[in-house]
């Protein structure tokens, strides 16, 4: 699944998840939190495989649900230490929104053998090629029904997301001083 795919589909799980439980729109911290852990698996795996040959594929430690288990138990006591489970919480869908949303397109085309990364280094991994970076596909992507269906749940959590107030934008303009006047005092009436 592309890098964007990934993130729509946390988002979107995540929202649910929150709208459900809290009856409101994820917070600025916990839509970063979230988009962040829908990228962590491919951000250790990736550069792991690929450019320093550590791992066998780039889909392997940080994929596989022994890992996401460990690394979640860590996230939440560390957040809990720090009363922000909210955001661990949000963290810990993001990263296994990751790792099975990669295990859906080899399920539906029963190619279970592509799924055992979920239980890598436990189950062998099979062969199989791919790019070494994601750039080098972007060129070749193909309208099928899964890159449709991506591209759909792109755009639909995409509308959520606006619909939700555009939560992250306004942290993420702060931190990069977008969107502010330098040198302008942010509350005036002081």
């Amino acid at each position: 699944m592309w890098p964007w795919g990934h993130l729509a589909v946390g988002y979107l799980l995540y929202t649910a998840f929150v709208r459900m439980r809290e009856r409101q729109a994820p917070s600025e911290w916990a839509a970063l939190a979230v988009a962040f852990g829908t990228q962590f698996p491919d951000l250790i795996d990736k550069p792991l495989a690929w450019w320093l040959g550590v791992l066998p594929s780039g889909r392997t430690f940080a994929h596989s649900v022994l890992t996401a288990l460990i690394v979640a138990a860590l996230v939440y006591a560390l957040a809990r230490r720090r009363n922000a489970t909210g955001l661990a919480i949000a963290f810990v869908v993001g990263y296994l929104s990751h790792s099975f949303a990669d295990a859906l397109l080899p399920l539906l085309q029963s190619h279970t053998e592509y799924v055992a990364y979920l239980l890598w280094p436990l189950l062998g991994l099979p062969f199989y090629q791919t790019e070494a970076t994601v750039l080098a596909s972007v060129g070749s992507f193909d309208l099928t029904v899964y890159g449709v269906a991506q591209l759909g749940l792109v755009l639909l959590a995409l509308v959520v997301w606006v619909l939700d107030g555009a939560p992250g934008l306004h942290t993420l303009g702060r931190l990069f001083g977008i969107g502010e006047e330098r040198g302008s005092d942010p509350n005036p009436d002081r």
